[in-house]
């Protein structure tokens, strides 16, 4: 029986998967109602957030991206069609070590796009590798590039080369202001 990811619905139901993204179909095609998406184990794959789908992570599980793509994001197609609502918390570790390609192809461990979404993370740590700096921030650990809203609650939040946390489009532009921002970061 898989028991990497677990979805537990309205009434208490559990359904396990193997992975993330068999779960994320599944919510989607069964229209299973409020559901809770569990991470139990470590995973290597690309997290699409779901509208009004909130993720807890186990204690001491990493979510790892070593593919060419965010670890987490609201939306793969690039455009703004598809905002979300969720929280992802637990104790857990978002990490993004995809070290492919060249250094200007490094990937986020946290995206938004969408400039509804709202998202706030509760976690242990987020550690992204980052890319190299001239002029332009390469793979910062978390991208809030839009969003409407954003909250973070975590222990440390690093990156090797970049920046931890960027805001905005980019550090000179006043484009993709993001309304509401929390951040409680120790480290």
């Amino acid at each position: 029986m898989a028991t990497e990811v677990s979805v537990l619905d309205k009434y208490g139901d559990v359904t396990y998967y193997s992975n993330y993204a068999d779960a994320r179909a599944d919510i989607i095609n069964s229209g299973i109602e409020h559901p809770l998406v569990q991470i139990w184990a470590d995973l290597d794959e690309q997290i699409i957030l779901l509208d009004g789908v909130d993720i807890w992570i186990a204690p001491g599980v990493t979510l790892n991206r070593t593919e060419a793509t965010p670890t987490i994001i609201d939306n793969v197609t690039g455009t703004n069609t598809e905002p979300v609502k969720c929280k992802i918390f637990g104790y857990g570790k978002i990490k993004n070590t995809y070290a492919g390609g060249t250094e200007n192809n490094r990937f986020e461990c946290i995206k938004t796009i969408n400039p509804s979404t709202e998202l706030e993370v509760t976690c242990d740590h987020i550690q992204g590798i980052g890319g190299i700096t001239i002029s332009i921030i390469y793979a910062p650990s978390i991208n809030i590039f839009n969003g409407k809203k954003f909250h973070l609650t975590c222990n440390k939040v690093v990156n090797n080369k970049t920046c931890a946390i960027l805001l905005g489009d980019s550090p000179n532009s006043v484009q993709n202001h993001i309304d509401d921002v929390n951040i409680k970061v120790q480290k």
